[in-house]
């Protein structure tokens, strides 16, 4: 099968700031697999080796869904953003494969887009080709899936459910947060989960204006960030 590059068998792009203006389409879902990780791997380590890399600092976003077909715009027809972290693959082309192979070499060519690349033009092999037979073989790519290795048919995408914050986490990311700043170790206590993805904690209170509040906060995409409060931490330390 011979896949045109611009016709909707991948999409990489941003939604915008406002959730309101984000990008979706039909039979959305967000999906994982050891050969997509693999794959995304694979490509990001082809541009690392170029010095470039998607400014993705909550990770990279991938979907499965109906993408339109037809020509218009970036992929699969629609209004597609450069310089996002959101990749999406078409249901009906995913179907049709028997083997990761194409999918590596096409997840590098979305990976350009991510990080700024236009379709032709650029002077690189991966983004300049105008299908996946043109694309040139990517070392990373034959790294990740050598010829002789078998697969399965079909690919196996597994849906991927969205991050949660745990209590465990929660007080375990409050403590580190809380040894981070004093240098020493500090027991927080009345943990609670505040939404899906946020959650806080108190520390001992040295003094009034000591809220002794440490909030932690979970991406989309898993990562765990904390913050203790300045002022507890200055009468801590």
């Amino acid at each position: 099968m011979r896949a045109r590059l611009v016709l909707g068998l991948v999409v990489a792009a941003l939604a915008a700031a406002s959730p309101a203006a984000a990008v979706t389409f039909p039979n959305q879902e967000r999906v994982t697999g050891p050969q997509l990780v693999a794959s995304l791997n694979a490509g990001l380590g082809y541009w690392a080796g170029l010095g470039r890399a998607p400014r993705c600092p909550s990770g990279i976003v991938t979907y499965l869904a109906d993408l339109p077909a037809g020509p218009g715009g970036l992929h699969a027809g629609g209004s597609a953003t450069v310089g996002g972290c959101e990749i999406w693959l078409d249901r009906a082309w995913i179907a049709t494969l028997t083997a990761p192979a194409p999918l590596c070499p096409l997840i590098t060519h979305e990976l350009g887009h991510l990080i700024g690349f236009q379709d032709g033009g650029t002077g690189n092999p991966v983004m300049d080709a105008g299908t996946l037979d043109h694309v040139p073989p990517i070392p990373e790519c034959v790294a990740a899936f050598p010829p002789s290795a078998p697969v399965a048919a079909p690919l196996p995408l597994v849906p991927q459910r969205p991050p949660r914050l745990t209590r465990t986490v929660l007080r375990t990311e409050a403590r580190r947060a809380l040894r981070a700043q004093t240098g020493r170790s500090t027991r927080p206590f009345g943990c609670k989960l505040l939404s899906r993805l946020r959650g806080s904690c108190r520390a001992k209170r040295p003094g009034r204006r000591c809220r002794g509040h440490v909030v932690v906060r979970m991406s989309e995409s898993g990562g765990v960030t904390a913050l203790a409060d300045v002022r507890c931490v200055r009468k801590l330390s």
